[in-house]
């Protein structure tokens, strides 16, 4: 008899429950805000949830949870964080942290007794400078005085790079100096020797700058793995779209000079390949000038050295550029 009578009063009290659901209708209306209880703690969140029928009557036992997506940066997503009952009936709250700055676009979901959603688009800054206890500024000086392995190889790697193409605008330079200033039975020799050996330099030269260019794309750019191989990344950044027409730039120089310095290769071969040409008379030799196809070299070495000052200015802007982003990722600018 015992368990008759729980079981009826169960019955009642659920189908009372629905009834009274479905004279209220599923349609809710919700009320959202969020602060933040300290401001040295800007990724800490408390939001406040007001739940009610249509008709104005609070809504209880009410089933609420947040997710929230963010609008720069990496694009991360975060939640669900459940609401809990408050003091008053149809109130609700949550407390969560949220896992980085930046514009989270919020959405705060009531499933249950009834339906209903709510947007809310919260800026999530760094604490001001000066303000005390904050974790987040603590965090940001152990990541500047933290110098690991992957910094030093970092360096090391910028150093390589900086490196290889330093003797590859040095051969061009060479090239070109030696067409201009040398003459004569002199100049042969030197430049034949150039033409021997210069193919093997430019090549290994190419071959470290391509390599470390590789690690230096990836790694050695505001944006984190796989860097300049996700352009959507890099353009969501501030100034991103900036460092990314920046870096073409660099690559279109680049690929020139590969190709100004290939065809330097093969102008240095044709005109100083062979074996040393006779000239009679010392005084004469100092003043034979260069023949057609030994304009060729100087003319190309010179465009290379041309493009690799353009190279140089455009990796000063990109230095300028990666500052700037990181400033701006600090500040919130996008």
């Amino acid at each position: 008899m015992g368990r008759w009578l729980v079981f009826a009063g169960t019955l009642v009290v659920a189908l009372t429950f629905i009834g009274v659901a479905q004279a209220h209708g599923r349609e809710v209306n919700i009320g959202v805000s969020c602060l933040t209880p300290d401001p040295a703690r800007p990724l800490s969140k408390v939001c406040t949830a007001v739940v009610a029928y249509v008709d104005g009557d609070p809504v209880s036992h009410a089933k609420i949870s947040l997710s929230a997506s963010r609008e720069d940066g990496d694009r991360r997503t975060f939640g669900p964080a459940f609401f809990q009952p408050a003091g008053e009936l149809g109130v609700y709250t949550a407390a969560f942290d949220y896992p980085a700055y930046g514009k989270w676009l919020a959405k705060v979901e009531v499933t249950e007794p009834g339906e209903g959603e709510a947007d809310l688009l919260d800026e999530v800054l760094p604490p001001l400078p000066g303000a005390t206890g904050s974790p987040a500024s603590a965090a940001r000086v152990r990541i500047v005085l933290d110098f690991d392995a992957r910094e030093f190889t970092n360096i090391l790697m910028r150093a390589v790079h900086l490196g290889a193409a330093a003797v590859w605008f040095a051969l061009s330079v060479l090239v070109l100096v030696a067409s201009l200033f040398l003459s004569g039975p002199e100049r042969q020799r030197v430049m034949r020797s150039i033409a021997g050996w210069f193919p093997w330099l430019a090549g290994g030269s190419f071959l470290v700058l391509t390599l470390s260019g590789w690690y230096n794309a990836v790694y050695n750019v505001p944006a984190r793995t796989p860097g300049l191989f996700d352009p959507n990344l890099v353009q969501r950044l501030p100034f991103g779209s900036a460092y990314l027409m920046t870096f073409l730039v660099k690559m279109g120089l680049t690929a020139t000079m590969v190709v100004a310095a290939v065809a330097l290769a093969l102008a240095l071969r044709r005109a100083y390949g062979s074996a040393l040409r006779p000239v009679a008379g010392g005084a004469v030799a100092a003043a034979i000038p260069l023949s057609p196809v030994e304009r060729w070299p100087a003319i190309l070495s010179g465009l290379n050295v041309v493009l690799g000052i353009f190279v140089f200015v455009d990796v000063v802007v990109l230095g300028y550029l990666h500052i700037l982003t990181h400033i701006g990722g600090i500040s919130g600018t996008r």
